[in-house]
């Protein structure tokens, strides 16, 4: 049974069997942005009470990356400031295939995917450390310490894109979705169209002094625009390291 029958038959019994309560594809196959390398991954939800005998009998069923989740488990799962809660991206963009509880594992999968405000607040502080990195970078540049500004350079990414999905009230995407991401779903605020923003990311992470000025500059508007000078303030003087050259 190849990969494609499999899901089909597994979506089949999800239609069927009334201990299933959703069933959904995820990972590329769920986002429609699947290769012919892509694994079938999906999700199966069933009562509490079944959800033992379900996890033994459809985990990782005939080579699908089956996932299975007792409703209250899965109502749970990938909650913000738990230990999973970097498995939130993967509920992105996702439609469920079988819902039998009247669009509630539909809500619960959007909420999951999604980035609540109080937590899109909570992140605004890695425009702070994206600074941080990026202002590291470019003094170790300054003083010849060539791999200690490559470093740097390289840990501003992680804080920039958080920050600037943050800002938009969005997860940031997995690095293998993010040009998919951007395609797909634009950042209305973003300073530069998709392929500059990514030749600057790539840039940065070659450490080009150039890429980062730039990258930073566009990051400046970005703050200003969304009312936080204030971060910026504290640099003070500081941030004249970042001026074209």
């Amino acid at each position: 049974m190849n990969g494609d029958q499999a899901y089909a038959e597994a979506l089949e019994i999800a239609r069927t069997d009334p201990n299933v309560v959703g069933f959904f594809a995820s990972g590329s196959r769920g986002k429609s942005a699947a290769t012919m390398a892509s694994d079938h991954d999906c999700c199966m939800v069933v009562f509490d009470a079944v959800v033992s005998g379900y996890k033994e009998r459809y985990t990782n069923w005939h080579g699908l990356d089956l996932s299975v989740f007792g409703l209250s488990e899965f109502a749970q799962h990938a909650a913000i400031d738990t230990k999973l809660e970097w498995d939130r991206y993967n509920f992105a963009h996702l439609t469920v295939s079988v819902d039998k509880l009247g669009g509630v594992i539909q809500h619960l999968v959007d909420e999951k995917g999604s980035l609540p405000e109080a937590a899109a607040r909570a992140r605004l502080g890695y425009l702070d450390g994206y600074i941080n990195s990026a202002y590291r970078s470019l003094k170790n540049a300054r003083d010849g310490r060539q791999l200690a500004a490559l470093l740097d350079a390289v840990e501003s990414i992680a804080p920039l894109l958080t920050w600037i999905f943050a800002v938009h009230l969005r997860l940031r995407p997995y690095n293998k979705y993010l040009r998919w991401e951007l395609e797909h779903w634009p950042l209305a605020d973003l300073p530069w169209g998709t392929d500059e923003f990514l030749d600057l990311l790539g840039g940065t992470a070659a450490g080009d002094l150039v890429a980062q000025k730039a990258m930073f500059a566009g990051v400046r508007t970005m703050a200003v625009r969304r009312g936080l000078e204030g971060v910026l303030a504290v640099w003070g003087d500081k941030l004249a390291i970042f001026a074209p050259p």
